[in-house]
This record gives structure tokens, C-alpha cells and sequence, in this order.
């Protein structure tokens, strides 16, 4: 017998490859999981849209301001929107502000809100300096008709939102 194979020594290499190959599977599985939950996401600017349009659908149905609005009954935002109301009074991440005016500017109805004001000041702030910490601001206007004491009036809606939700989840919305 001319050959002898060492039958250990080969078990003995390749239990080091198995473990270099451990090693590598478990640190991309680290490095991996590090990524996604370093990973920043800023959803502040979309929330305050998605408010802006929920209150503005609300009061604004087919370019027609809501009458309950117009009438001076006492307009709830929070229940005809289907806000919690108890959240926007407790909480200082959310705040939102409808005004009505006419063509001239001045105010015919508002501004209505809920929130925190000084959200929407932090907002101004950031119109003129880059401030990574402050709220994120959105606002819509948009041209509508309703009826007045004097007929039909064209009007201007404004709706702002500002918010300063920091990555977690809360429901601000009762479901219909």
C-alpha cells in the first residue's frame, strides 16, 4: 500500500471552511437586520397631506362648501370628519386649520382647527431655515362655491396641516 489517505486531516480542513462559511452567513444576517431598522423613514410630510385631504374632503363635497359650515350651526370638525378628538387635544404631533375667504382675501369663515398652534409657528420657521426636528407642513386652497345669504358665493379654502409624528403608530381617525 503505497497510499494512505489521512482521513481526519481532510475532516479537519474542511470543518474550518464550514465555519468561515457560518461566520459569513451570520454577519450578513447582523448587517442586514442593522439596515433595516437604522434605516430613517420620515413619513411627517405624507401624514400631514393625508390629513389636509381627509378634512378637505370633508368639508368640501363637489366644490360645495358644507352647509353646516356656512349656516353658523356649531361644525364639529372632529365628528363630521371622523377625527379623535381627544387625540388632537392630548397629543402634540398633529395639528390642522380651515379657513374660508373670499376673492379678497379676508376671512369669511375661521380659521377652525384642532392641535396644537404652535406647530403650525414651528412651520413658518422652517420656510426659512432647514430644521431637520420641526414638523412637517402642508396646506391646499382650493376655489369653491356655497350659498349665502346673498345667493351663490365663490369662495377660497385653505387647509393646513402640520405634523410632528415620530415613527410610531396611533389611529387618529374613527373608522364610519
Amino acid at each position: 500500500m503505497l497510499f494512505r489517505y489521512n482521513k481526519r486531516g481532510g475532516e479537519k480542513i474542511l470543518s474550518i471552511w464550514w465555519f468561515l462559511v457560518l461566520a459569513i452567513v451570520g454577519a450578513s444576517i447582523v448587517v442586514g437586520v442593522l439596515m433595516v431598522y437604522s434605516a430613517d423613514v420620515d413619513t411627517r410630510e405624507l401624514e400631514s397631506a393625508i390629513l389636509v385631504e381627509r378634512v378637505s374632503d370633508c368639508i368640501v363635497q363637489d366644490g360645495i362648501l358644507n352647509s353646516g359650515l356656512v349656516n353658523g350651526e356649531k361644525f364639529d370638525f372632529f365628528a363630521e370628519c371622523g377625527l379623535d378628538k381627544e387625540f388632537f387635544e392630548q397629543s402634540e404631533r398633529l395639528y390642522f386649520e380651515v379657513s374660508v375667504k373670499n376673492l379678497s382675501a379676508s376671512i369669511l369663515f375661521g380659521p377652525f382647527g384642532g392641535g396644537p398652534a404652535a406647530l403650525k409657528k414651528d412651520c413658518l420657521v422652517t420656510q426659512k431655515i432647514l430644521a431637520k426636528a420641526y414638523p412637517k407642513c402642508v396646506s391646499k386652497s382650493e376655489i369653491i362655491n356655497y350659498r349665502g345669504a346673498n345667493g351663490r358665493v365663490v369662495a377660497i379654502v385653505e387647509v393646513f396641516a402640520a405634523s410632528n409624528q415620530r415613527g410610531e403608530e396611533v389611529f387618529v381617525a374613527n373608522v364610519r
